[in-house]
């Protein structure tokens, strides 16, 4: 029903890290259906099938505190459907029991590791001046003139691709692509509150989420 596959949902947020910019995500593609009225949903289940358990529940915990805070319900699947394989017959069953009226499912576009060179700013590649002081003034001045190079950081890029479901008939309400970078030192709560955050603010302007009272 809902055209999904453990493959295709698998969400390498374990272990995220990328960019200068410490952490920093965009949106490179958004969409709802062009022929529908958007109507704010009332109860939403988030699946985010990852390698580890403790990585999916950061995520679904997440999303979901991120809906309820925007008016939706939000219900992580991990409490019900297991972290060995995504049955869609199991999910099925719980987002009808659960009466949810949506249901989130993210999937990994691209999850490569990137290496960056910086520059430090112009250098002026000049001989040293002549020195007539002692070893440490020598050193000194070898020092400034062999100081000023760039350096290169390593960083990993993640794309997701996120999709909104309908339960009643599982039709694709919305959409969204997002395009991540963060630094090592970002920690995995930031890395992936970083993505939901804008996630939740694009849907809310689609109409599908309440607005948030902050």
């Amino acid at each position: 029903m809902w055209g999904l596959s453990k493959s295709g949902c698998l969400l390498a947020l374990g272990g995220l890290a990328v960019a200068g910019c410490a952490a920093s995500t965009r949106l490179t593609g958004a969409g709802s259906d062009p022929n529908g009225t958007p109507v704010p949903l009332r109860r939403v289940m988030v699946i985010g099938t990852t390698n580890t358990g403790a990585a999916r529940r950061r995520f679904e915990d997440q999303f979901a505190a991120a809906l309820r805070s925007r008016g939706i319900a939000g219900e992580p699947s991990y409490p019900v459907v297991p972290d060995e394989a995504l049955d869609t017959t199991k999910v099925d069953m719980e987002v009808h029991r659960k009466s949810c009226d949506g249901l989130f499912v993210t999937r990994v576009l691209r999850d490569t590791t990137v290496r960056t060179y910086y520059r430090a700013g112009r250098a002026h590649y000049q001989v040293p001046a002549p020195t007539h002081g002692d070893v440490y003034e020598y050193y000194a001045n070898g020092h400034k003139y062999t100081g000023r190079v760039g350096y290169s950081e390593v960083h990993r890029v993640v794309d997701l691709e996120t999709k909104l479901y309908r339960v009643s008939d599982g039709k694709l309400l919305w959409s969204a692509r997002s395009h991540s970078q963060f630094a090592k030192s970002v920690t995995p709560d930031k890395q992936i509150g970083t993505i939901v955050q804008r996630l939740v603010r694009k849907l809310e302007k689609s109409g599908y989420a309440l607005r948030s009272a902050t």
